[in-house]
C-alpha cells in the first residue's frame, strides 16, 4: 500500500510539472511571435496606364499597359528579429510575387491644374524592397513594391484597384488591404 501511495504522489508531481512546463513553453512561443506593423504611404501609392501622359519611368522599363507602385513602411514591433521571406500582391485569384526589382531612381511628375495655373511637382520614390528582409528588434524599413503587369486588374466602383499585400515570415503571414487609385492626388 505504501508503494502505491508513493507512485500516486510521484505521478501527481509529474503531471503538475509537465503541465507547467507546457504552459511556460507556450508563453515563450507566444512572446517571441513576430509582430509587424505595415503602413502604406498613400501619397506614393497608385496605378497608371501606358496611355497616361505623365508617368514614372517604370513604364519605359516594362512593356505593359498598366502598372502600379505601392510604397510601404514595415516596422518590427517585437523584441526579437524577424525575417520577411516573401511578399505577394493579389487580386481575386491572381497573385504576383514581388521579386528583387532593379534599383533605379524612380520619379513621378504630377500635372496639377488649379483654376488656370498649371504646375508640375516631382515625387522621388524609395528604392524597391529586396527579399529577404531582416528586421532587428524595433527596426523598420521602407521601400516600394513595383507591379509591372496589371493587365487584367479589376477596377471597383470608384475606379480603384483593390489588392491585398501579404508579408510572409516563417511563422506568420500578415495581410494588408490596399486600394490603388488612378492618381494619388485628389
Amino acid at each position: 500500500m505504501e508503494k502505491l501511495t508513493l507512485t500516486f504522489y510521484l505521478s501527481i508531481i509529474g503531471a503538475i510539472t509537465g503541465i507547467s512546463g507546457l504552459l511556460l513553453n507556450f508563453f515563450d512561443y507566444w512572446k517571441t511571435r513576430p509582430r509587424l506593423k505595415a503602413e502604406i504611404i498613400h501619397e506614393k501609392t497608385f496605378f497608371f496606364d501606358k496611355s497616361d501622359e505623365i508617368k514614372p519611368n517604370l513604364s519605359r522599363s516594362y512593356r505593359t499597359n498598366r502598372a502600379a507602385v505601392i510604397s510601404i513602411e514595415i516596422q518590427n514591433a517585437s523584441v526579437h528579429p524577424v525575417t520577411l521571406s516573401k511578399i505577394t500582391v493579389s487580386q481575386n485569384s491572381e497573385t504576383f510575387s514581388i521579386r528583387n526589382a532593379f534599383s533605379s531612381i524612380m520619379k513621378y511628375n504630377i500635372n496639377q491644374i488649379n483654376d488656370t495655373i498649371t504646375s508640375y511637382s516631382e515625387i522621388i520614390f524609395d528604392d524597391p524592397i529586396t527579399i529577404p528582409i531582416r528586421l532587428e528588434a524595433y527596426d523598420s524599413t521602407s521601400g516600394t513594391l513595383r507591379l509591372a503587369f496589371l493587365e487584367n486588374a479589376v477596377l471597383d466602383s470608384n475606379n480603384n484597384i483593390p489588392v491585398v499585400v501579404s508579408l510572409f515570415t516563417p511563422r506568420k503571414t500578415f495581410k494588408i488591404k490596399v486600394s490603388l487609385s488612378k492618381t494619388h492626388l485628389k
